[in-house]
């Protein structure tokens, strides 16, 4: 997992989320895509107030929740040491 971040503090906070193409079935992806959009809810009071973010996972789909969990506030916490909200 990858989070790219673009500040703009003239426009509100863009998520994105992109799931890599190779990850079949679709089903899947769309699964992995609604759960990393849940974490992007979860956590929006943590993010930067303006800009854009891209969530870019490349993982394991299998992977579950809670690890995904774990892995983005971690690099939610490494975006607010160089980002601050």
């Amino acid at each position: 997992m990858t989070l790219i971040f673009q500040p703009k503090t003239a426009q509100p906070l863009r998520p994105g989320v992109v799931v890599s193409g190779r990850v079949r079935p679709h089903v899947r992806r769309t699964l992995l895509k609604r759960r990393l959009r849940e974490l992007v809810r979860l956590h929006g009071v943590l993010l930067p107030s303006g800009g854009s973010l891209v969530i870019l996972y490349r993982g394991d789909p299998a992977r579950p929740f809670e690890a995904l969990h774990r892995d983005y506030l971690r690099m939610l916490g490494s975006l607010s040491r160089c980002c601050p909200a």
